[in-house]
């Protein structure tokens, strides 16, 4: 592979990967949203969403913090992800 340049952006959510991932392991693990043939698109979208309702109603789950933009001399921009 060929080095890229990478936006600053790109680096600091590179470094939470791990989070990242956890946060797949337990919609897969915890929620059993696992990789399965489904007979209908109906049948996988209720899978779907019933996996990522089960994990929005966990008491507790991996957070990234925010990214803040560097502006200039001592000014910064939070950007809120939601």
């Amino acid at each position: 592979m060929k080095p890229q340049d990478l936006s600053p952006e790109q680096k600091y959510y590179l470094g939470h990967r791990g989070l990242i991932e956890t946060c797949f392991d337990q919609l897969k693990n915890l929620c059993d949203m696992d990789h399965s043939r489904h007979r209908s698109v109906k049948n996988f979208l209720v899978n779907l969403f019933s996996a990522l309702i089960a994990y929005t109603l966990m008491d507790t789950f991996p957070q990234i913090p925010t990214y803040v933009f560097k502006l200039g001399k001592g000014e910064s921009l939070n950007i809120v992800l939601i």
